[in-house]
């Protein structure tokens, strides 16, 4: 399989604990941290004469059920190109000739992401101050 256009992306939000708890159980808000909300975006992909091979091999029909049942048996044949993104199912919105137009469901048990790691600038490191003794 061949991805021709990629259009794949994480959206991400923050997490802000409100810090206003009755109890008073806490000293404060708890630290924020950013979560994948979801995976927008699909993929074009062309079907090459090997894969269609191998979905016969796998009793798959030529459809589009046929070609979500073949990915699914293996979803990682499909890389998406984030490497922050595993896949556990795709989701097939369309087949026409050898193309087809592949998402990510909506479903959260179909991936699993975490948020991408930001490089740490060396300004935010300092070097303590040799103390003479």
């Amino acid at each position: 399989m061949k991805v021709l256009q990629n259009s794949l992306k994480l959206e991400i939000d923050t997490w802000d604990d409100p810090g206003d708890y009755p109890s008073n159980a806490g000293s404060g808000p708890l630290p924020s941290y950013d979560f994948v909300v979801c995976v927008d975006g699909q993929l074009l992909i062309e079907l090459e004469p090997e894969d269609l091979s191998d979905m016969i091999d796998f009793d798959a029909e030529y459809t589009v059920k046929g070609l979500q049942d073949y990915l699914n048996s293996n979803p990682a044949m499909l890389d998406p190109g984030l490497a922050e993104l595993t896949v556990k199912r795709w989701e097939v919105l369309s087949l026409a000739d050898n193309l087809a137009q592949v998402k990510v469901p909506e479903d959260d048990s179909a991936y699993s992401a975490s948020t991408p790691v930001e490089c740490f600038d060396e300004t935010d490191y300092f070097e303590p101050d040799d103390e003479d003794d």
